[in-house]
């Protein structure tokens, strides 16, 4: 039971959203989102676009051609147009909008990131006239201001706030590392709140600057339209954070919600819309920022990723970790699907025949499904192929699917694709993914990264390996073996063990280049596409960390083992 849990532990991957940059008027009539997904039986662009969904449906409300100009000369690199939409924002009256979009900075090998030009834009509509403006900015409710961070850029990541009149742009930090990405950063007098990787909140109102102690790192801090109440969310641990709130004359910050980010605020700065993790997945809540009304607005099974308020604090829009869009009543709490679950593949790992991977991604399914050996090519209704062939799959989860390589997969330099099937009602089709398939891919589960001889636990700090004991390391994607597995099969459980065909060695540099003993290297009884290396910690070490390097014959792969080492009379 041991190897099992350890052996599924290192296939949790975080999801990723297929609609995000989220932006409503104050009367949460409608809701803009971007994502790179087309609508099914269209020929859209498959990078960002910007989507509008209001009572008469889905549309496309704003996609660019992608521009790429001509180098200086052969081979040089060039800045395309800001064509790859990533967010929306609206005034509250719905008059001004804008749209940031990302620029490519391409040279003449592939993409290259920019560091002196801005890679993200935004277009700012106002009146009838359009205007561009380096940064990610958000608007101000009244729509006379914009505020957001630029870069990256040379020497470091600035604030740029924006008279959207008059087009006067103004530099507000040289290293901000913050602006909130739910609600709105900037009042309607164009005081802006942001964070700058120091503990202080900044409050820029024109040219003065006062800065708010904060207990710890914080971020995504919000301000009301008349610019009297800040909310921000402030790290406790790790991985948990708590909401605060001060007025931009205080000289301290108070607790609002124990657990919380991401908020998001009416106009009058009356209620904040959040997420918190309180009951173990992520949900949305409203508080009035006076403290009391605290109450949860949704219970999604799949967990909220994003939410935003509308500016009068009648609804909220939200993206779930399954990719639904919903539209919630604030009043009533009632919720409404505006587009359903939509599965989305995100960068694939490293692939090789034979490997068991985990894909990435959203929406795959409702719930989790496990299957046993032989593996099937289809489970929850979830298909994949990588090259045209089919994929045995061994686990379905709502943000991954663990799936074993084809064996026949052809090793190749170029991406490969990776397609999906799955029966999801959603108007926007999967997308492919691709990735290259390499003739080893090795990798060491993590946590831990060996198990003792006795398979009684994993070796820790706390229960380390004993000089001269045999340990047992994890791992995928390290190539065919002797005798082959038919695919999707469990690896015997007697010999004919299936031995790694290609050979391995192992060595630790404090003894002096010697080759550590390994006693067995190939798939691990009776598991489908893990393997198992049985090592012997050399007699001559104790107390410390032993760091070992295993090296594939004939190849440039190899894997890294680190143990703590107790005494010999260790546990």
């Amino acid at each position: 039971m041991l190897r099992l849990l350890l052996l599924t532990a290192g296939f949790s991957l975080p999801a990723c959203g297929q609609f995000f940059g989220l932006a409503t008027p104050a009367d949460g009539s409608r809701v803009y989102f971007a994502t790179p997904l087309r609508q099914k039986d269209t020929t859209q662009p498959t990078y960002g676009k910007l989507f509008q969904m209001d009572d008469s449906g889905l549309q496309l409300f704003l996609a660019r051609n992608f521009v790429r100009p001509a180098p200086l000369f052969p081979g040089a690199g060039y800045v395309t147009n800001s064509y790859n939409l990533l967010a929306a924002d609206v005034s509250s009256d719905g008059q001004v909008f804008a749209a940031a979009a990302a620029l490519d900075c391409i040279d003449g090998f592939g993409r290259a990131p920019c560091i002196h030009t801005p890679q993200v834009h935004t277009s700012i509509t106002s009146n009838g006239q359009s205007n561009d403006y380096p940064g990610m900015l958000k608007l101000s409710p009244n729509g006379e201001w914009a505020f957001g961070i630029v870069g990256p850029s040379f020497p470091g990541p600035y604030a740029n706030l924006v008279n959207v009149a008059t087009g006067e742009q103004t530099s507000t930090c040289g290293f901000c590392t913050s602006v909130a990405t739910s609600g709105r950063p900037v009042a309607n007098d164009g005081t802006a709140v942001f964070f700058d990787g120091e503990p202080w909140l900044n409050v820029q109102r024109g040219t003065e600057l006062r800065r708010i102690p904060v207990p710890s790192q914080s971020s995504d801090a919000v301000i009301d339209a008349a610019g009297s109440t800040i909310v921000f969310a402030a790290y406790t641990s790790a991985s948990s954070r708590e909401l605060r709130i001060a007025s931009p004359d205080a000289t301290s910050t108070d607790l609002l919600a124990p657990d919380g980010y991401a908020p998001s605020m009416t106009d009058d700065g009356r209620q904040v819309l959040y997420l918190s993790n309180r009951t173990g997945t992520p949900q949305a809540y409203l508080i009035n920022t006076d403290g009391s009304g605290d109450r949860n607005l949704t219970n999604e099974v799949d967990g909220i990723a994003q939410a935003i308020l509308s500016g009068d604090g009648t609804a909220a829009y939200a993206v779930t970790f399954g990719g639904r869009l919903l539209k919630i009543s604030v009043i009533s709490a009632t919720v409404q699907e505006l587009i359903p679950r939509t599965p989305f593949l995100s960068n694939p790992p490293i692939l090789a025949p034979g490997k068991l991977v985990s894909l990435p991604g959203a929406g795959f399914s409702t719930a989790t499904y496990n299957a046993t050996a032989p593996l099937p090519e289809s489970l929850g209704g979830v298909q994949v192929a990588i090259q045209g062939i089919q994929a045995r799959i061994q686990s379905v989860q709502p943000t991954a699917i663990t799936l074993l390589v084809p064996l026949d997969a052809i090793i190749t330099d170029s991406a490969s694709t990776i397609h999906l099937d799955e029966g999801s009602p959603s108007p926007f089709e999967i997308l492919d993914a691709s990735a290259v398939i390499f003739q080893l891919a090795p990798e060491v589960l993590d946590s831990p990264s060996a198990v003792h001889e006795d398979w009684s636990g994993p070796v820790s700090n706390e229960n380390p390996a004993r000089p001269g004991e045999i340990l047992h390391t994890y791992g995928v994607g390290m190539g065919p073996t002797t005798p082959a597995v038919p695919y999707g099969d469990a690896a015997p459980t007697q010999e004919p063990f299936a031995r790694l065909s290609i050979p391995i060695g192992c060595t630790e540099e404090r003894i002096n280049g010697q080759g550590v003993e390994v006693l067995f290297a190939g798939l691990a009884p009776a598991i489908v596409g893990i393997y198992q290396i049985d090592w012997r910690v050399p007699a001559v070490l104790a107390g410390s960390s032993f760091n070992m390097t295993c090296r594939f014959s004939g190849s440039f792969a190899n894997i890294f083992i680190d143990v703590p080492v107790g005494a010999s009379n260790g546990p």
